[in-house]
Parts: C-alpha cells; structure tokens; sequence
C-alpha cells in the first residue's frame, strides 16, 4: 500500500486551509512504481457531485499527468489506473464548485495485474453501453478480436473500454450542476411564462441531432430531455 488516510480531513477553501500556493491539498511524497493501482475516494461535500483531481509528475520526462475523478458526496468510488512509469509527487486539485468538503477516505494501493483485468472486465459489462449485459467469455471473445484487427495488446484494449467508461460519465456530473444552478425552479420568470402560454402564433421547432451507432440509452436521454423542455 502506498497512502492511506488515516483520519478525515477537512478542506475549506475560502479559509486556504491545508491548502498548498498553487492549490494542491494532501500532497502524497512518496514514489510510486509502475503498474497497477486501486485508487479509493470517498468525500464528503455541500454539492452533491464533483470532480477533484489527482496529479502526479512522470519521473522519465518530468511532465505533470492527471486522473479526473468524479464523486458523489458520501459515496466511495473506486478505479483503478495504470501508472506507466516511476512517479512521484502525487496531490490533489480541489473541484471549484466547492469550496468545502471533507477527504472521508482516501487509500492508494498496488494490485496485481490479474486482479485489474478482473475488475475492469465487471465494469465494462455492468457499465460499457456496447457489452452491458453480455457474458464475461462473450466480452472477452469480442475484445481480443479487437485486439488482433487493430494488432493492440489485448491488456490495452481491456483499459481503453475501461477508461472510456469515466469519460462518458464525466459531462454527466457537470451538465446536472449546471441544471441545478441555472434551471431552479425558483430562478423561473413565473409571469414570462404565463405569457409564453397566451401566445397566439406558435411555431413548430424541429432538431436535427447526427448519430451514428449511438447506443439506445444515450439517444433516449437526448430525446426525452428535449421533450421536458
């Protein structure tokens, strides 16, 4: 195991606490192997969503990479990333929506290879909109296929699915923090509306949306999210 929290920390930004010159919190000094590790976050947060990132220095060319992680508040999120080579100086970026939060839990630990393939394999079939509800040798068959016609490591093409998975999820967070800023029912024009109702010339309005393969589920959301509009 590389860190582990042993006691929560609380984060208020308004008042810099714990907080670094540039804005980092809980800096973790220590260096880190290559491979793969679990990363284990849960805070506890005013807004009900957010992202914070977790950033570390590549120790072959000195470049700063970073991990996004989105969390609900007072829910542990696990996921796993593949550290390529040595680094070190891992530490967070606190999400700007909000500007107080508690670190519950937070746990970096080294898992064996098996282990990630594993667990990456359940999410693509609980979560991937392309292998959701597909046995696990059906996936398998299906991405080592994939594997060959595109001549990648079969490994690879597990994390690529993997990792597309926080990628969609991603907007998703910041789409429903922007409704609940914008779109509050008591941010309404109430007396517009009403007017907007009266109107005698009504016209029709039509959307065009280009798709191509778009899984069921998102398309679905497109249309009734325009319906509710």
């Amino acid at each position: 195991m590389i860190f582990f929290l042993k006691n929560p920390i609380h984060v208020d930004l308004k008042e810099n606490s714990i907080i670094g010159k540039d804005g980092r919190i809980i800096s973790i000094d220590r260096n880190v192997r290559p491979g793969w590790y679990m990363i284990e976050l849960k805070l506890a947060s005013k807004s009900p969503s957010g992202t914070i990132t977790l950033c570390y220095d590549d120790d072959e060319f000195g470049a700063t990479k970073t991990i996004e992680l989105e969390y609900k508040s007072n829910k542990l999120i696990k996921r796993l990333h593949f550290f390529e080579k040595k680094s070190h100086n891992l530490y967070f970026l606190p999400d700007k929506e909000s500007n107080e939060f508690h670190f519950e839990h937070l746990r970096l630990a080294r898992v064996l290879r098996w282990f990630a393939i594993d667990r990456m394999l359940k999410k693509i079939q609980t979560k991937h909109p392309e292998y959701s509800g597909r046995s696990l040798k059906n996936i398998k068959k299906s991405l080592k296929n994939k594997a060959l016609e595109r001549e990648q490591i079969f490994g690879d093409i597990i994390k690529n699915h993997y990792d597309e998975l926080f990628q969609i999820a991603a907007p998703l967070s910041s789409y429903q923090q922007w409704i609940q800023k914008v779109e509050r029912p008591e941010r309404l024009n109430l007396k517009n509306k009403a007017a907007a109702s009266d109107l005698k010339f009504r016209p029709l309005i039509s959307l065009v949306v280009p798709t191509y393969n778009t899984p069921i589920v998102y398309l679905r959301r497109c249309i009734e999210s325009v319906i509710s509009q």
